[in-house]
């Protein structure tokens, strides 16, 4: 079978099909656009929820203390959980599978004021090692809180590009003095902007909050015991022992079964990222069914031209018979027939789609929809698709034509 003569005659016999061939391209090109636009919006929201979750930290646990939910040596259920920051910090030293951990105190719905403004949010008490944990990295000029501060329990203050915005606009912030609870902080970073849209439950993103020492907090403030910590494992894969461990070790400082999980209410955000892999890998292929579908009633408008071509060229296939092609040539040669028309359809929705997403990107889009993106899977499982609808839509018209009798398709001249 000769390549380019049999391309050559395929074109011209679409010629002859003009209206089915536009509608069996259109047919694929609007498949292959739908394929590609769905699976790259799907991609696109995957990708923002995981960069938000990972604004908050990777690999964190964070955790609250609440009550025991088991009797322990004599002592009755419901007893609530109380935590002071060194017992928290205990667990650095006793569990060396742990990267970080770091106490936090809150207060919340907190003014903070500079000058005759105000803005109302969360200020958390933290130590040094909670920037690390939870991706807090200060503007240049600035910096986050250090041990120094801790241990002097110095009156700083780091803010949010969010609350440095409501108050200082586009003045600098860095040395200038705040007013929480009328207590003077001054400013001694601003958070670099990142993608977040909360902080677990607290309802405002990092940059629309502020941390100051947790020493400084506890001896201004009063607070005493810690509304929350949060740790890391050194090992991802070890997380789970790690918690074990955190429930034995501050089981012995409170006083409570080791087994009671209801002590401490916790959040893995490295669970949540299997859940959202998993949400979205259902997602995605809901979304790519929906294209499939679209795609194979194109499938169905190329198969029905390969049948009526197989039927106009009954008298050719019987020629090519008799003069020695071999049933597997004329199955290839429908076959690629098809290929070649499913292929042309696809290169065209392929670059609408490329075009289309390319705009996307441009055009101020809701953030929380995320940008549609032509990653290399989702370009590789449209063409696989293609190539599944083409063989599918030229085999069965092929097999026909291949079939055929010699002598019945030279006598009668159809089918």
């Amino acid at each position: 079978m000769r390549l380019l003569p049999s391309l050559v005659l395929f074109v011209r016999d679409l010629r002859t099909q003009k209206v089915r061939t536009f509608f069996a391209l259109l047919g694929i090109t609007w498949g292959t656009a739908a394929v590609v636009l769905l699976l790259a919006f799907g991609e696109g929201l995957k990708r923002f929820q995981s960069r938000n979750l990972h604004g908050i930290g990777d690999g964190i646990v964070v955790a609250w203390p609440m009550r025991t939910s088991l009797p322990f040596e004599g002592l009755s259920k419901g007893r609530p959980i109380r935590l002071r920051a060194e017992d928290v910090l205990t667990l650095a030293s006793e569990i060396p599978e742990l990267e970080a951990v770091s106490p936090e105190f809150s207060l919340w719905n907190q003014p903070i004021v500079y000058g005759n403004r105000d803005y109302r949010t969360y200020v958390g008490g933290v130590y040094p090692s909670f920037a690390d944990l939870r991706h807090i990295y200060p503007q240049a000029g600035g910096r986050f809180i250090n041990e120094q501060d801790i241990e002097q329990r110095h009156r700083v203050i780091f803010i949010g590009d969010g609350v440095k915005e409501e108050l200082f606009g586009d003045a600098e912030a860095v040395g200038e003095t705040l007013f929480v609870q009328g207590t003077g902080f001054v400013v001694i970073g601003v958070l670099r902007p990142k993608l977040q849209s909360s902080t677990y439950g607290s309802g405002n993103a990092d940059g629309r909050i502020a941390y100051i020492p947790a020493s400084t907090m506890s001896s201004v403030f009063g607070q005493d015991y810690v509304n929350n910590f949060i740790y890391r494992a050194e090992d991802p894969q070890r997380q789970a022992f790690v918690t074990r461990r955190v429930y034995q070790v501050l089981s012995r400082i409170c006083g409570f079964d080791p087994a009671d999980t209801e002590t401490l209410m916790l959040w893995d955000l490295s669970e949540m990222n299997k859940i959202i892999f998993y949400f979205f890998l259902g997602f995605n292929t809901l979304l790519g069914l929906c294209g499939v579908f679209t795609l194979m009633v194109g499938g169905i408008a190329v198969a029905n031209i390969m049948y009526l071509l197989v039927g106009q060229k009954t008298s050719e296939i019987g020629i090519e018979m008799a003069v020695g092609a071999k049933r597997r040539h004329i199955l290839a040669q429908f076959l690629l027939q098809a290929l070649v028309l499913v292929a042309a359809g696809g290169m065209a929705g392929l670059l609408i789609s490329w075009i289309l997403t390319t705009i996307m990107g441009i055009v101020p889009l809701p953030e929380q929809i995320g940008v549609p993106v032509m990653s290399p899977l989702v370009c590789l499982v449209t063409v696989v698709l293609l190539g599944i609808v083409g063989l599918l839509a030229g085999y069965f018209p092929a097999r026909r034509a291949a079939s055929l009798d010699p002598v019945r398709a030279l006598g009668f001249g159809g089918l």
